[in-house]
């Protein structure tokens, strides 16, 4: 399942050094700077979040000075994502192949036939009067056990007489 972005908010850090912003610190940087100012924008340049633990006062132009640096490198950003997610779409739709090919292929066919199976009719076995022949029967009708003594010309289990 391709993932699915809309809006990204992207963070963007600042060391400040005597009042000058330095964009993504490193380590080293960041044990030496006088404060610490994160700002969040999307790709349509809306600030998302402003972080500062701290430090130096900031001034509004120096924030609006890192407002428009993260702006920037959030575009940069956002369309580097962007150009991955499309070249992974891409990517996948190689990749994807229909699974159902293999099953439009030609068919085998076998030429041998099988000799045919003999039927011959079933024949009823001869039965005595009043023999006991086991017929499945519902719960709760009762009888020897489930078994009804059937005539040899009924078709159909007699029903149980009651007596009065």
């Amino acid at each position: 399942v391709p993932l699915s972005i809309h809006h990204l908010p992207i963070p963007v850090s600042f060391a400040l050094f005597q009042g000058q912003p330095q964009a993504d610190p490193a380590t080293i940087e960041e044990e030496s700077m006088d404060g610490l100012l994160c700002v969040a924008v999307n790709q349509h340049g809306e600030i998302c979040g402003v972080h500062k633990p701290g430090g130096s006062p900031v001034p509004l132009d120096l924030l609006a000075t890192c407002t428009e640096i993260a702006v920037k490198k959030a575009e940069d950003i956002t369309s580097k994502i962007q150009q991955a997610l499309a070249e992974d779409q891409a990517k996948r739709a190689k990749k994807k192949k229909n699974v159902h090919d293999r099953y439009h292929a030609e068919m085998l066919e076998v030429d041998s036939q099988l000799p045919p199976i003999p039927t011959a009719p079933l024949a009823k076995a001869p039965r005595k009067p009043d023999e006991v022949v086991p017929v499945p029967i519902a719960s709760g009708l009762g009888g020897a056990g489930g078994m009804i003594p059937m005539d040899s010309d009924d078709e159909e289990p007699p029903q149980k007489k009651h007596k009065k």
